[in-house]
């Protein structure tokens, strides 16, 4: 269930996360004591009041502030939310003076709600601006954050100077992006026992290209399986996962994704340009049509709601391909519904730092309640390991349970005996990706943090990294030309559309759309961004 539910969680943070940058420092307590803390957290709450007893004169009053963050597939319930705000409250009290309003809510419907609060007035704090920061910028609905520097100081020198670049607009701080491995991973996920008869060895497969001679050597042997199935439904992944740094050019989608690109720059020529115009898309599609007319893809993918963990799992799939933040295992890998089937993997891919890369943030909103209570609080969700366990986990004995011998760097805690993660009162564990410092949460340390730090160090960074789009100016075209993407895009990337017939009458509709009008307002944005770094 996790793995398929991380799938989708993946699939769907393409239109909110891309990559990331970072510094060498950790921050906070060593890996070593983390757990230590947070069970003394968790578990002795009289030490934590008395802790806190003799900050409490400090304060002169106790400020309420509302934190409204998203959550996958299961809502915690009303009582599980009350339970974990009350227990939060006695720590936060004494240490910041802060009373927690928990809001969570349906990723799903998160922009649609936000923008529904915003707009009636009600107290915002702390939410993450996913429609874009420059557009809660241009409307006034999220606040500058410069004269709070010192309460979040701990965060922002945690991750650095290039994670910070995408927090300012026009100069001026307005968000803290999460701190995590923001950029994927990609793995082509397959039948072990498939890939033993084919003979071909996965460490040879270093791209998307290379996976033609496993998946044809499969059609062969089993002309009755669907060689590369849809990650989720209506895609294979194989645009999104060739244009890194293995391919032979970067693209820098400029805030966009592939499937809605109203501009771009292809290489580092600091020229924005259609996307689906260039040669990079053409190639792209050119493959995915000569894939699909070998037999290579699941036809009709575009209109099917079948997904590769259920098609492998019913014996009719072979393999498809992950972006995931994460180091890839025998473990991981079977952690999937696939079935009685044996998992294995082959690297394909490292997604290039994007403009966009911090672009999963949280920002104060316009109605804050006390601006300067907020950033103490955010800081803490960056920094404090039993804040970050509590919101993502909930209560010990309630929602989870530590089992014997627990590593809290490299395990997830157990759910009570009888609890699910159907019936928990509260959890938020899907959402931990996308909340603040990722690698305090347990299980995210160790290895996996390793690894995240490596390509928060390491992956190849966009000479644009921190460039934020405001399309406040060309709303009108951008709407329009997302139209003609959706007529289109789907069929190419399934393969199903010629693109020697369809890419004409796509790039034509695209003009007549106004998508020259966006790429115009692009540069121009772009050109004034440059020269002021």
């Amino acid at each position: 269930m996790k793995k398929k539910l991380l799938s989708i969680l993946l699939a769907t943070s393409m239109t909110i996360l891309a990559a990331c940058g970072g510094s060498n420092t950790t921050g906070g307590s060593t890996e070593t004591d983390s757990g230590a803390k947070e069970e003394e957290a968790a578990g002795e709450e009289t030490a934590s009041e008395d802790a806190g007893a003799g900050e409490a004169a400090s304060w002169d009053s106790i400020s309420n502030v509302t934190l409204y963050y998203p959550v996958y597939f299961n809502m915690p319930s009303e009582a599980g939310i009350q339970s974990v705000q009350t227990e939060l409250n006695k720590y936060l009290e004494p240490k910041i003076g802060v009373d927690i309003e928990l809001h969570p809510v349906d990723m799903f419907q998160y922009t649609d709600q936000i923008n529904l609060v915003l707009s009636s007035g009600d107290q915002v704090d702390i939410f993450m601006p996913l429609a874009g920061l420059s557009t809660y910028v241009t409307k006034g609905q999220v606040l500058p954050m410069d004269d709070y520097v010192d309460e979040m100081k701990e965060a922002i020198d945690l991750m650095g100077e290039d994670f910070m670049k995408s927090s300012y607009v026009n100069g001026s701080l307005y968000s803290l992006p999460v701190y995590k491995a923001n950029t994927y991973q990609w793995y082509f996920m397959c039948r072990k026992d498939m890939v033993e008869e084919t003979g071909v060895d996965l460490d040879s497969i270093n791209s998307i290209a290379d996976l033609e001679e496993l998946l044809t050597k499969v059609h062969e042997n089993h002309p009755d399986i669907y060689p590369l199935c849809p990650t989720n439904p209506n895609t294979f992944q194989l645009i999104n996962s060739a244009d890194g740094p293995e391919a032979e050019v970067d693209i820098d989608y400029l805030g966009d994704n592939p499937e809605s690109c109203t501009g771009a720059v292809i290489g580092n020529t600091g020229k924005v340009e259609n996307f689906y115009a260039s040669d990079a898309f053409k190639e792209m599609v050119e493959r995915a049509y000569d894939w699909n007319q070998k037999g290579l893809l699941m036809p009709e993918a575009s209109v099917s709601p079948d997904i590769a963990s259920d098609l492998i799992a019913a014996g009719r799939g072979f393999g498809s391909i992950i972006g995931y933040g994460y180091p890839m295992s025998e473990d991981m890998a079977n952690r999937g519904t696939y079935g009685d089937y044996e998992m294995t993997w082959a690297t394909c891919g490292t997604d290039l730092m994007q403009s966009a890369a911090f672009s999963n943030q949280f920002s104060l909103g316009y109605t804050s309640g006390d601006p300067a209570a907020a950033c103490r609080l955010m800081n803490l969700l960056w920094t404090d390991e039993y804040v970050v366990n509590t919101i993502i986990y909930g209560l010990e004995g309630e929602d989870y349970v530590i089992p014997e011998n627990f590593d809290p760097l490299n395990s997830m805690p157990d759910y009570p005996e009888g609890v699910t993660d159907q019936t928990a009162p509260y959890q938020a564990r899907v959402s931990c990706g996308c909340f603040g410092n990722n690698f305090l949460m347990y299980g995210f340390g160790g290895s996996v943090k390793d690894f995240g730090m490596d390509l928060i160090n390491n992956s190849k960074k966009s000479e644009y990294l921190g460039f934020l789009f405001d399309g406040s100016n060309v709303k009108t075209e951008i709407t329009a030309v997302n139209n003609v993407i959706s007529q289109y895009y789907t069929g190419l990337e399934c393969g199903e559309m010629n693109p020697d017939e369809t890419l004409p009458k796509f790039i034509s509709e695209l003009e007549a759309a106004g998508i020259d009008a966006i790429i115009a307002e692009k540069q121009a944005q772009l050109d004034a961004w440059l020269s002021q770094q």
